[in-house]
C-alpha cells in the first residue's frame, strides 16, 4: 500500500477540520487549527444560527443583533449578552492550562 503524499494527508486533514470532526493537536497545529472546534451562536431575537469558520470570519445574524468572529483561535462576541445563545464547543484534547 502507498503512503499519502504530504499534500494530500494536508486534504484530508482540512476536509477533517470543516467537517467539524476530533482532530488532535499535532493534526491542528499542521493545518494551522486552534482548539476551537465549533465557533457558533444562536440570536435570541431572530432565531439565526451563525458560525465562524476561520479566523477574522465576522458574522452577524439576520437581524443585526449579535456578530461571531474567531473561527478556531477566539471567541468574540459582539451584541446583548441577552440575546445570544452560546453553542460553541472546543476539542476535547486542549491543555488544561488554557481553559
Amino acid at each position: 500500500m502507498l503512503k499519502e503524499t504530504g499534500r494530500k494527508m494536508r486534504k484530508n486533514l482540512t476536509d477533517r477540520f470543516y467537517a467539524k470532526e476530533e482532530l488532535t493537536i499535532a493534526e491542528r497545529k499542521e493545518i494551522g487549527a486552534g482548539d476551537i472546534r465549533l465557533n457558533r451562536a444562536k440570536c435570541k431575537k431572530c432565531g439565526d444560527i451563525i458560525t465562524s469558520d476561520h479566523r477574522h470570519d465576522f458574522k452577524s445574524c439576520k437581524c443585526g443583533a449579535i456578530s461571531v468572529d474567531g473561527g478556531s483561535w477566539y471567541f468574540r462576541r459582539c451584541g446583548e449578552s441577552e440575546n445570544i445563545e452560546e453553542m460553541s464547543e472546543y476539542y476535547k484534547n486542549i491543555k488544561d492550562d488554557r481553559l
